[in-house]
């Protein structure tokens, strides 16, 4: 079995890393139905996130990092403390919009 292919990123001088973040974030359904769960709801905890979207854990969960890597989902404990403890999910509202609007803009062909 082969691997999966990579993301290429564009050869378009406009094209940026907060564009990589925002793609990676509105990326599929269900990071977008967190993010808004999140803006509605939160903050959350993991197993609040799940009962309320039917989102099962294991997605949940990879959708859940991905979205802490791209700085739109802040949890409440550095990666070093979690072992064993309860996290809290909270959308970083204005992350949130900044890549919306960046990714709106560049496919309107806008300057940021």
């Amino acid at each position: 079995m082969g691997s999966m292919p990579k993301t290429v990123r564009p050869a378009d001088p406009a094209w940026s890393d907060d564009l990589d973040a925002a793609a990676i974030a509105y990326g599929t359904p269900v990071r977008m139905q967190i993010m808004r769960h999140l803006r509605v709801s939160g903050p959350l905890m993991r197993y609040q996130l799940e009962q309320a979207t039917g989102i099962k854990q294991p997605l949940l969960v990879q959708s859940l990092n991905k979205l802490e890597a791209t700085g739109v989902v802040l949890v409440n404990l550095p990666r070093e403390e979690r072992s064993t403890r309860a996290l809290t999910y909270t959308l970083d509202q204005s992350r949130a919009d900044h890549l919306l609007n960046l990714m709106a803009g560049y496919v309107r062909a806008q300057e940021p």
